[in-house]
């Protein structure tokens, strides 16, 4: 976060001395609110990733869905975009942490609006689905796709194609879904097919 830090400053005094230009004290305003969600979310992903999982039964992944769609919904709307939301209304309940496993939903939503951002009006599609004895949701965009070359870095700590990310969201969301719930989380990406990103949580006693 050493990063993020210094580049609050580093914008907070370009700020003061343009005091006099109200359109350059809004863009860099608007770059401090975003360093500074990015260095919020961080820190949420961390609790997450500290805390003890807290499994219960009877839990809806539609729910859990539907709730990390709207904690990102006023992202989406602030910048023109758009979440389509299609969830199997028979998909079994869970057991997990509700936590944990929206957190999980919110990193991956995030990043597919960052992918579209600017790039193309089609919405992030958030999917869910019953395939054998699993749970799958799927986040879908067809924004920008990642460069092959860094495909294979995706999951490493610290690494992250955003100029102020901190890294973690893909890391923590992995352990969460495979350390922590058994499950399976991967990805597919090219330039006719956008960015699919596809988590997968075993139902037990089917």
């Amino acid at each position: 976060m050493g990063n993020s830090l210094a580049a609050i400053i580093a914008t907070a005094q370009l700020l003061r001395a343009s005091a006099h230009d109200p359109a350059v004290i809004k863009r860099l305003a608007d770059r401090i609110e975003a360093i500074a969600n990015q260095m919020s979310e961080a820190i949420s992903d961390l609790k997450v990733l500290g805390s003890p999982l807290r499994r219960e039964s009877g839990v809806s992944i539609n729910q859990l869905v539907g709730e990390a769609v709207e904690r990102v919904l006023p992202i989406a709307q602030r910048d023109g975009l758009q979440i389509e939301v299609d969830l199997d209304p028979a998909l079994p309940t869970l057991v997990c942490d509700r936590r944990s496993v929206e957190r999980v939903f919110i990193n991956l939503i995030k990043n597919a609006l960052d992918a579209t951002r600017g790039v193309t009006s089609r919405p992030v599609v958030v999917r869910s689905r019953r395939r054998g004895a699993y749970a799958v949701v799927t986040v879908y965009n067809r924004g920008i796709p990642i460069p092959p070359e860094l495909q294979d870095q995706l999951f490493k700590p610290f690494f992250s194609t955003k100029p102020h990310g901190s890294g973690l969201g893909l890391v923590i969301s992995r352990e969460i879904v495979v350390d922590g719930h058994g499950g399976t989380i991967s990805f597919r990406s090219g330039p006719k097919l956008g960015t699919a990103f596809t988590v997968k949580f075993p139902l037990l006693g089917t």
